[in-house]
C-alpha cells in the first residue's frame, strides 16, 4: 500500500479547492482511490489594510527603506482567525525564520531584535479602544 498526503493551502480558497479536484482527478485516472479531507482557510492579502499602513509608516522611520510585503507561507494562523472573525484586520509578521517545519528550522537571531524594536513601536501607535 502506498499513501500520500497534502495540506493543500492558497490564499484564496477557490483555488485550493480548484487544486485539490485537480489532485483528485490525476489519481483517479491512475486507478488510485483519492480522499480529500480537511482544509486550511484562505487568507487573501490586503494591501490597503490599516494597521500594514500603520507598521509600514513604523518601519520605514526605524529602517529608512520600507519593507518587503506580500503574501507568504506564515498565514495560516490569520485565515483561520479571518474566517471566524471577517471584520478583523490582520497582518502576519515576525522575525526571519528559515526551513520552517524541518529540523533544520532556525531563526536568524539577529532579526529578533529589529522585530521586538517594529513590534513595540507599532503598538504604541494603536489609539486605545475602551470597552463600550
Amino acid at each position: 500500500m502506498f499513501e500520500v498526503q497534502s495540506l493543500v493551502r492558497s490564499s484564496v480558497d477557490s483555488a485550493r479547492d480548484d487544486l485539490c479536484e485537480r489532485i483528485d482527478s490525476l489519481f483517479s485516472l491512475g486507478g488510485a482511490k483519492s480522499d480529500i479531507d480537511g482544509c486550511y482557510p484562505g487568507w487573501p492579502p490586503n494591501q490597503d489594510s490599516p494597521i500594514l499602513n500603520v507598521v509600514t509608516q513604523v518601519y520605514r522611520e526605524i529602517f529608512g527603506h520600507p519593507p518587503q510585503t506580500g503574501p507568504m507561507h506564515a498565514g495560516l494562523e490569520c485565515g483561520i482567525l479571518g474566517g471566524t472573525y471577517p471584520q478583523m484586520n490582520l497582518i502576519s509578521l515576525g522575525p526571519t525564520i528559515m526551513d520552517p517545519h524541518f529540523p533544520d528550522e532556525r531563526v536568524l537571531i539577529s532579526s529578533v531584535g529589529r522585530f521586538w524594536d517594529l513590534w513595540v513601536s507599532t503598538l504604541a501607535r494603536i489609539p486605545h479602544r475602551s470597552a463600550a
